[in-house]
């Protein structure tokens, strides 16, 4: 497990479950991911949900995509580049909209077919509405690079997940869309992070 604090994701676990059981928590290693918890909950996210449950049509998907061409366009060579550097390592590379929607979704068939579970697929929303802390989501709340590991995430569906995620900025500044590298928790690996960013 290259990369992943053993000892860190076992507090996380304790401090989840405090949370969720609504009891005081006093120090929390990050900041940012209890700030994120907090916004899940105000926004009634059920922490139990088996997946991130709302997925376009086909349709509004095509209508998507079409929305987003330049994205897409100038994005896909980057995202099969990174693919490349992780193919076979049990990870799936994702494109998301400036609102969590994902476009693209490549990776190894063996880990889709788990991230398809979760509905980590083309045209499902990762906003932290739809499914609570993670590398989507959170990533567009904060706007800055973003790891999130097994128990940092709110919902109980990810917590056997780990991944990375990066913002696309346009030349104003503005996001535009994310980059997202996640895998099953086994494989995290330290440089996840980077790699995204350098894909961003």
């Amino acid at each position: 497990m290259q990369g992943l604090n053993l000892k860190l994701q076992e507090e996380y676990k304790k401090l989840w479950k405090k949370f969720i059981a609504h009891e005081e928590i006093t120090d929390f290693p990050e900041p940012l991911i209890y700030e994120s918890w907090q916004r899940c909950r105000q926004m009634n996210v059920d922490h139990e949900q088996i997946n991130a449950y709302e997925v376009l049509s086909e349709n509004a998907l095509k209508e998507l995509r079409e929305k987003n061409k330049f994205l897409l366009q100038v994005s896909m060579p980057t995202l099969e580049n990174l693919y490349g550097f992780v193919a076979g390592s049990g990870f799936v590379v994702a494109l998301s909209d400036e609102n969590g929607y994902l476009m693209e979704v490549c990776g190894d068939d063996n880990v889709r077919d788990s991230a398809q579970r979760g509905n980590w697929i083309a045209g499902a929303s990762w906003s932290e509405f739809s499914a609570g802390t993670n590398v989507v989501g959170t990533t567009i709340c904060l706007d800055r690079p973003l790891s999130v590991i097994g128990y940092e995430h709110f919902c109980h569906c990810s917590h056997k997940w780990a991944g990375a995620g990066a913002p696309i900025h346009d030349s104003d500044g503005k996001i535009i869309g994310i980059v997202a590298l996640a895998g099953l928790i086994d494989n995290a690996h330290a440089h996840s992070l980077g790699m995204v960013v350098a894909a961003a």
